[in-house]
């Protein structure tokens, strides 16, 4: 986030991501309304996976040399994808999760984020509203100490 002076950078969040986030919530919702724990993290974790390959296909620190823009896309695209993976790990993990949540330098709590209000037995994720981003740009983002 150094070239973007620390902040959540402007940018068009990658449709695909998108899709594969809600995709991720449909599952995570089915695993822990069928008790079925461990489907739930496992398509947590194939999110990450697809993050992690996300990141590295799109090379950002190669695109912030001549096209910061579309670094600011990938960036910005891969934060929505940790803040889901927080949101959708919340649950099962709610106390690494909080840290995680404020590390992102986000405010309020991961348990109680505006993102979660839809999460109720018998919705469907096409019903919870728009697929609108889960960052806001130009947010401040937490920087590590050292």
């Amino acid at each position: 986030m150094k070239n973007f002076e620390g902040v959540v950078p402007d940018g068009v969040i990658d449709a695909e991501v998108m899709a594969r986030i809600s995709q991720t919530m449909a599952e995570v919702i089915s695993g822990l309304e069928e008790y079925e724990f461990k489907k739930a993290t496992d398509s947590v974790m194939t999110l990450a996976d697809y993050g992690n390959i996300y990141f590295q296909n799109h090379e950002p620190w190669k695109l912030i040399k001549n096209e910061k823009a579309s670094a600011g896309s990938v960036l910005i695209s891969c934060l929505q994808i940790a803040k889901a993976l927080v949101i959708f790990m919340e649950p099962v993990m709610p106390a690494k999760m909080e840290a995680a949540w404020k590390q992102l330098g986000l405010e309020g709590s991961a348990a109680k984020c505006p993102s979660r209000k839809h999460w109720h037995p018998g919705s469907r994720p096409e019903a919870r509203g728009p697929r609108d981003s889960l960052l806001s740009h130009g947010r401040a983002i937490r920087q590590r100490a050292g």
